[in-house]
Order: C-alpha cells, then structure tokens, then sequence
C-alpha cells in the first residue's frame, strides 16, 4: 500500500494483532490489580465472597467424612487464598491455599479472583472457616458437624409357637359295625388355623377315617378290634384318636 508521501505501509497480520491485543489487556488488568494494593490496604472492591451451597450463610455437615465445595470470589483481586479452620478436629479445608483464577467478562473490566476448596467433617462440634488474601482482608463461615442418630434395628414379632392337638373327643367306642354308626371327632390346636392330616395305616380292617385332611374327621366301624388314627397338625405336633369296635351276636350257636 502506498501512502501520499510517496511512502509504503506494510499491515500487520491479523493474528500478531490479536495477540498483541491479548497482552495489552492482560497487563492492564495485572496493573490495576496491582496498584490497587500498592498503600498495602486492601484493593478496590476487594470484599471476599464465599458461596456455600444453596446459598446459605453457614454449613452444616451430617456424618464424618462428609463434604462440601465451597466457592470463593474477590473483585479486582488475581493472587492467593489463604484457608484455615480454627479446628481441625471438627472439620479440615483442602487446600490450604488457592490460587484465583482471573475471570473478566469483556477485556476492559477489571478481572475477579475466583477458586474452590472443600470443607470435610472430621468430628462432632463445631469450627470457623476464614479465607484471607494477600492484603489481610478476610471472610469467614460457620461450621457443624454432627453423627446422625443410628436407625434402631427392628424387633421381629415373635411368630406364635403352636400347641398342642386336642381331638374331641379323643376316643370313640362303638358297638356296631357299618356307616350307620359312623362318629366324627374335631381337631384343634392353638396358633393354629389350618387343615390337620389323618393317617390310617394301624386302622386298617377294623374303622375307617374321611376325609384325609381337615378339622372334622368320621370314623366308620368295620370289624372288631381297637386301633388309633394320629391327626397331626402344625409343627409335625399329633394327637392319637383311639378307636374300641365291638360286635354283639345274637342267637348265635
């Protein structure tokens, strides 16, 4: 390009402008920064911000070993963070010193020093947090720490124990054989509602018992003799129900 003096003009690349764009601006900011402090006070809009979570004032942890990050934030300021706990047996802060990260939203704001740190519960009570910068100005937050309550363990319900089965009646005496003079005991037993079993195998040839399972049983005289049906019931717990069969013969030779 030629200029009216009769002199040329050569343009610097876009990308060499770029980047002496970028350092311009990142030492001003650095000379604001540092100005700021140069009485050894505190920097222009210096004040420290913690962001706990949800926004609230003060942290609470609940069981130890539990945690939290913590945000920390101070205008015009890009050095350190100091992090101390004035107890560390309730609670400990990594790390112990930050360095800010500079966050600027358009390069002619002066930047911000922004971290992160976490807070850790190590015993029941309590503690202060402060964070402190280079220029002696500080923040500070609360902190407890407590151990929940263990959850009581559930006491079963004792599962009621059967008793004993009770037939009634308990035996039965007949003197007469055939359906006709069939009898019927009951079963029971206590903490127990369900059906009992019969079983017949020394009855054989002589009575009869129906049904097999159930509450009420009948008892049909075959032969004589005498034998007994066990009715059993919850727990493999039995009762034994005795049966006497007599005949009579009349006019017999």
């Amino acid at each position: 390009m030629r200029t009216k003096c009769g002199g040329s003009h050569r343009r610097a690349p876009e990308g060499t402008m770029k980047q002496i764009l970028a350092m311009t601006t990142a030492l001003f900011a650095f000379a604001l920064s540092a100005c700021s402090g140069v009485t050894g006070g505190a920097p222009t809009n210096a004040a420290i911000a913690i962001s706990l979570p949800n926004g609230a004032s003060s942290l609470a942890l609940i069981g130890i070993g539990s945690s939290a990050a913590i945000g920390v934030n101070e205008s015009g300021y890009i050095g350190q963070f100091r992090l101390t706990s004035t107890n560390a047996k309730v609670a400990t802060v990594t790390p112990s010193t930050i360095q800010a990260s500079a966050v600027a939203r358009n390069p002619l704001q002066v930047h911000s020093g922004t971290g992160s740190f976490t807070v850790t519960a190590i015993g029941d009570g309590a503690t202060t947090i402060w964070v402190s910068d280079w220029f002696g100005d500080r923040a500070q937050f609360a902190v407890t720490v407590s151990t929940p309550s263990p959850v009581p363990t559930p006491i079963p319900t004792p599962v009621p124990t059967p008793g004993a089965v009770a037939l009634t009646p308990s035996a039965l005496t007949f003197t007469a054989t055939g359906a006709a003079y069939a009898l019927s005991t009951t079963a029971s037993q206590s903490q127990f509602s369900g059906s009992f079993s019969a079983s017949t195998a020394t009855c054989s040839g002589i009575a009869t018992i129906s049904p097999s399972s159930g509450t009420t049983f009948t008892v049909t005289p075959v032969a004589a003799g005498s034998c007994t049906f066990t009715i059993a019931g919850a727990n493999g717990i039995s009762a034994t129900l005795s049966v006497g069969v007599t005949t009579t013969t009349v006019g017999g030779s």
